[in-house]
């Protein structure tokens, strides 16, 4: 699966492709959840990403409770913090 970041990412300290692998590992580990593939390219921002957790794990909590885990886990996998919004768009398609 080729995965890819918008180019201007760079510029804005987020995360590279390999960075985006490890992402998706660490949604699947902290929410105790297996994203599908298809789910995983169906992705445009953290929005998209944060609606996937909440639909495939009910019990991850609600919106309010997922998102800060989220946050986290894009800038442990280096977005600059003060880039993680919702839309923040993730992909170059």
């Amino acid at each position: 699966m080729a995965l890819g970041f918008n180019d201007h990412f760079g510029e804005l300290n987020s995360m590279e492709s390999l960075d985006f692998v490890e992402f998706v590992m660490d949604v699947d580990a902290e929410f105790d959840i297996e994203v599908d593939e298809a789910e995983v390219n169906a992705w445009r921002t953290l929005g998209d990403v944060e609606r996937s957790i909440l639909r495939a794990e009910p019990a991850a909590g609600t919106r309010g409770q997922v998102w800060p885990r989220l946050a986290a886990l894009a800038v442990k996998c280096g977005v600059a913090p003060e880039r993680v919004t919702r839309d923040m768009p993730i992909f170059l398609r």
